[in-house]
């Protein structure tokens, strides 16, 4: 797969023969056998600044390679790669967000991040676990967020601890049932 710029998740099954998979972008090559990760490439930008790659790994192992540099990331680390530049060393994503499950106000959802997050990024999806159906995406620095304009049925909403380099640390999801909540007038 070549991605330019944007993000990708991958889940990458073992195969019998082994077949490997490559994500290209301009920074780098993360090559992968079974497992699963994520992958952000920035073009170039106009400015002059170099094209990135960052990528996540939540499941195996996964080989970077980049200026002539060539790194195996191990599940739980992120490694980012500038053209023409060394590979990063391997950092440590940042754990889970916890949901607060107490929360009844219609489509409000709220959560605790660790103390390293710089931002959180708060997806909205399809009530589908077996595909990623994406509704909408928000990046925000506070801990609670308020979907409005929701149809009255479930979805499944995911939330990641951002730190400060752009690493997206483990998910956690859960699913949000809307119901709009009609108030009596006296």
């Amino acid at each position: 797969v070549s991605l330019p710029r944007g993000e990708v998740k991958v889940t990458v099954p073992k195969r019998s023969p082994k077949a490997q998979f490559r994500v290209k972008t301009p920074a780098a090559v993360a090559a992968v056998r079974g497992t699963q990760f994520r992958v952000n490439s920035a073009s170039p930008a106009a400015d002059g600044q170099a094209g990135e790659m960052r990528s996540e790994v939540l499941e195996g192992v996964v080989d970077v390679e980049s200026a002539g540099d060539s790194r195996g990331v191990e599940a739980g680390f992120g490694l980012k790669a500038a053209v023409g530049e060394q590979l990063s060393d391997p950092t440590q994503l940042l754990d889970a967000p916890t949901w607060n499950l107490e929360c009844t106000d219609p489509g409000y959802v709220e959560w605790e991040g660790s103390p390293d997050t710089a931002e959180f990024k708060l997806v909205l999806m399809e009530d589908d676990t077996t595909a990623d159906r994406i509704i909408s995406t928000v990046s925000l620095t506070a801990s609670n967020y308020t979907f409005k304009d929701l149809e009255e049925r479930c979805y499944q909403v995911k939330i990641n601890s951002v730190d400060g380099p752009g690493f997206n640390g483990w998910e956690s999801q859960r699913q949000l049932c809307y119901q709009r909540i009609l108030l009596a007038s006296y």
